[in-house]
């Protein structure tokens, strides 16, 4: 399959995130000395390690998660046979979001445990075979360790951030206070490198929300492979999403904000979802694997933490092909 470019792709491009951020940072910590680069890792591990601990408890708290009761037997099942297929070694828990927007999302800890969590609104679109390529989908990001990668990744940004505006603001004030002594050059020294971090700041955050989507299209995999016929189950599973969520969007846009506060964590982001279709039987699908992205779509993906839906039904018609051979 065609998994070997995605593959390197998101390898690129995680090193290339690091690689910016270092290239960045180191000159600055020699030049300010008192803060060794080891000094830095241990306290972005520090970072990422707590961040990772509450973070479920977080997420729980702000979509109404809890624990599924017997009453959901038939999709303990699911995600257990699913799990089994993709080789997990934990089965992960399953958890119901009390929201009416239709979603999915997996996360989890050292303290939690893998955990996958669907909402009272996707039980109520999707199909049983449905919602076991979105499970496919969802146990792919445990398997994967995404939920651990993009924790990592997204400190790097809001470290280059910090800098940045403390390097910023001390170059005004030195500016400010001893511009007579040194003509200010130490000062704007300060403020050009800060401006400098602030750029680097808004490249790593593209390169973030390109890993993302990369993230994203390697769940989707996952989902396609480890069910039957998974690649056109999750096809049609992503266009009722989105049609679902675009309804509830214009009846009460309220309930979407709401929901999207951790948009990188869904398998799709509420606040861009558009009617794709009337609805998401088969035919549909491939009508929407016909069409072409225009450029504001393009641009709006650009920005965006999931690749845009007609782009994923495309990949996944294909490999639908690929795997039905």
């Amino acid at each position: 399959m065609m998994t070997w470019k995605l593959w390197i792709t998101m390898i690129l491009t995680f090193l290339v995130i690091v690689g910016v951020t270092a290239l960045f940072l180191m000159p600055i910590l020699a030049l300010i000395g008192g803060l060794t680069p080891l000094a830095l890792a241990i306290l972005v591990a520090l970072w990422v390690f707590i961040e990772w601990l509450i973070g479920p408890y977080i997420i729980e708290w702000s979509y109404k998660v809890k624990p599924a009761d017997e009453t959901y037997k038939w999709l303990h099942d699911i995600v257990e046979r699913v799990s089994q297929r993709s080789k997990l070694r934990r089965i992960p828990k399953l958890m119901i979001a009390d929201i009416p927007v239709p979603n999915a999302f997996a996360y989890g800890s050292w303290l939690t445990g893998p955990r996958i969590a669907v909402t009272k609104g996707i039980l109520k679109v999707l199909k049983p075979d449905e919602l076991e390529a979105v499970i496919g989908h969802e146990v792919g990001h445990l398997r994967h360790h995404d939920v651990q990668v993009i924790t990592l990744l997204s400190v790097l940004p809001a470290i280059v951030y910090a800098i940045s505006q403390a390097l910023y603001y001390s170059g005004w004030f030195s500016s400010i206070s001893g511009g007579r002594r040194n003509n200010g050059n130490t000062g704007f020294i300060l403020i050009l490198i800060g401006i400098i971090g602030f750029i680097v700041y808004f490249i790593l955050n593209l390169l973030l929300l390109a890993f993302s989507r990369q993230r994203e299209t390697y769940a989707d995999y996952n989902g396609a492979t480890v069910v039957d016929n998974g690649a056109m189950k999750l096809a049609v599973a992503l266009v009722k999403i989105n049609n679902s969520t675009s309804e509830i969007r214009v009846r009460n846009p309220d309930t979407i904000s709401s929901s999207s506060k951790f948009k990188a964590l869904l398998i799709s982001d509420p606040e861009s979802a558009k009617p794709m279709a009337i609805s998401g039987d088969e035919v549909i699908v491939y009508d929407l694997a016909r069409k072409e992205l225009t450029f504001s779509e393009r641009l709006a993906e650009f920005f965006s933490t999931h690749p845009h839906p007609v782009r994923r039904v495309k990949t996944l018609l294909q490999w639908s092909k690929q795997l039905n051979r």
